[in-house]
């Protein structure tokens, strides 16, 4: 199983002009300085079939984030993932700004 570091949305509100469509870029970016690859999710199933494997299946899930969505599984998901993810991004944005990119943090205090 994989995720996409890039954010998306059924009505495009995830563009040029969403800080999230910024964070997807981030992400992308840091994983090449890293020698890693996050784009993986665009072509998997076509690499595991080349390894050998077969009758690969591949499925693809939509993962909101916020409760935003009026389907109330969907709702719930939304709610549980805004929380991993706001959780997290703070210390992955420090470890890829101050590591990776080189950018100055200055203290807070």
């Amino acid at each position: 199983m994989d995720f996409s570091t890039v954010f998306e949305s059924d009505d495009g509100t995830v563009n040029e002009d969403n800080i999230l469509w910024h964070w997807g870029k981030l992400a992308t970016d840091a994983g090449k300085i890293m020698g890693k690859s996050f784009e993986i999710y665009g072509h998997i199933k076509e690499d595991i079939v080349k390894t050998g494997f077969v009758d690969v299946k591949e499925h693809t899930f939509k993962l909101p984030i916020g409760p935003w969505s009026s389907d109330k599984k969907m709702k719930e998901l939304g709610m549980w993932n805004f929380l991993f993810f706001s959780q997290d991004v703070e210390a992955m944005c420090l470890f890829i700004l101050a590591r990776l990119m080189n950018v100055r943090i200055p203290p807070l205090f």
